[in-house]
């Protein structure tokens, strides 16, 4: 039973200490104290107590149940943060990078996409100036081919030509040679070759963040990548490029995405979150809270059942005389004598069982204390008459001073 107890006692030390770190990542240090130190107190004197009585057990594990349901989910709190936090942080930063991914892949079609438009217009305007420089009328050419740039450029070389003819007062001239109409395509060629560049250094760009993002990185670093092409998305140039409103989608908030939490509000949502994915380590975050708290009330259970007091034999005789009893008519006194006299016996046999238990012990605790046990000597052990074991006198050297009370005999082999 001592063992029992010293085991119940270290495994409620083991308990205290996770429900106490447990508690301590919502609560401050004295209030996870005083919580943890409560109700390990309360669940090993219960424990305790269970190893004794036999009568309303079912209200005594009950109160245990109640107070381990706490301990318990504590204590899964604190194996939880432990556990999951060396696994946490890499399976967040592959979450946001699942999600970035896409925007960055975004960002680089739409650039993409914006330098064959740009592409395209630099060969369209090259060979329109070329047209008006070796033929003229390149503003008439291509006049109703629907194309939207092209004709974007007749307009503007129209409104140039009007605005001279306002300026001037006269009509313009058309014709082969440099004219306002080709320094006009000109102008508009250099343009759209300084947009092309822009965009051709920002898909460089967005070429060296792919080559550097990775699922490794920490979110910090993900959202500093993911951010810098964001800011320097040129919105105007690759509008005026593709002829459209470009819709790009905002980096998402890394807010969302928390390796390590901050504060104790966090931390526990993490805790609930784990409790409510329940995946692998969660469950063995459970199961180890929940082995940790409830092996105490079954050793204490198998405990009591296993353990014997000096009155368990006449309780059980109790009991049955009791069932006996009951099971008697009152009609028949000769039937109920007889059924008196053998539970008397009974009682009486288990009370001498009793004694007879009681007196065995006592004499084994005298034994020990009235004989020692010696090597017998050489010498001694060639006489004829020392064969086995043989109670001797101790020589007077080695014999111990004596009380008038007790005789210390010893037993020579």
């Amino acid at each position: 039973m001592g063992l029992i107890y010293v085991g119940t006692l270290l495994l409620s030390i083991l308990s205290f200490f996770t429900t106490y770190l447990g508690m301590k990542i919502l609560l401050n240090m004295p209030l996870a104290l005083a919580g943890a130190l409560g109700l390990q107190i309360a669940m090993l004197g219960i424990a305790w107590n269970l190893m004794k009585i036999r009568e309303k057990r079912w209200a005594y594990v009950s109160v245990f149940m109640v107070a381990a349901s706490f301990s318990i989910f504590f204590s899964y709190a604190n194996f939880d943060a432990v556990l999951q936090g060396t696994t946490r942080a890499a399976g967040v930063r592959r979450d946001y990078a699942a999600v970035t991914r896409p925007v960055l892949a975004r960002f680089v079609a739409v650039a993409r996409d914006a330098i064959v438009n740009g592409q395209y217009q630099v060969d369209r305007i090259g060979s329109l100036r070329k047209l008006e420089e070796e033929k003229g009328w390149a503003t008439v050419v291509d006049e109703g081919t629907g194309d939207r740039f092209i004709q974007s450029v007749i307009d503007g070389a129209r409104v140039m030509v009007d605005s001279w003819k306002r300026q001037e007062g006269y009509d313009y001239r058309q014709g082969s040679g440099r004219g306002i109409i080709a320094d006009y395509l000109e102008n508009r060629h250099r343009q759209i070759l300084t947009y092309l560049e822009t965009v051709n250094k920002y898909n460089a760009l967005l070429d060296t963040t792919s080559m550097a993002y990775s699922g490794d990185l920490s979110v910090d670093s993900q959202y500093a990548l993911i951010n810098r092409a964001w800011i320097a998305f040129p919105a105007g140039i690759v509008a005026a490029l593709t002829d459209k409103a470009t819709d790009i989608p905002l980096p998402p908030e890394k807010g969302e995405f928390v390796e390590t939490p901050t504060n104790p509000q966090q931390a526990f949502m993490l805790v609930i979150h784990d409790l409510m994915v329940f995946d692998r380590l969660a469950l063995f975050s459970l199961l180890l809270a929940i082995a940790v708290d409830c092996i105490v009330i079954i050793i204490a259970l198998v405990s009591s059942y296993a353990a014997e007091e000096d009155d368990a034999v006449f309780d059980r005789v109790r009991k049955y005389a009791a069932r006996k009893m009951n099971k008697i008519p009152l009609e028949n006194p000769q039937r109920m004598a007889t059924a008196l006299r053998e539970n008397i016996d009974r009682f009486e046999i288990a009370g001498q069982y009793s004694l007879n238990l009681m007196r065995v012990m006592q004499e084994y605790e005298d034994s020990r204390k009235k004989f020692s046990v010696v090597m017998q000597r050489e010498e001694e052990s060639k006489q004829p008459e020392d064969d086995g074991l043989r109670l001797l006198p101790e020589p007077a050297a080695l014999q111990p001073s004596r009380t008038p009370e007790k005789k210390r005999r010893t037993i020579v082999i």
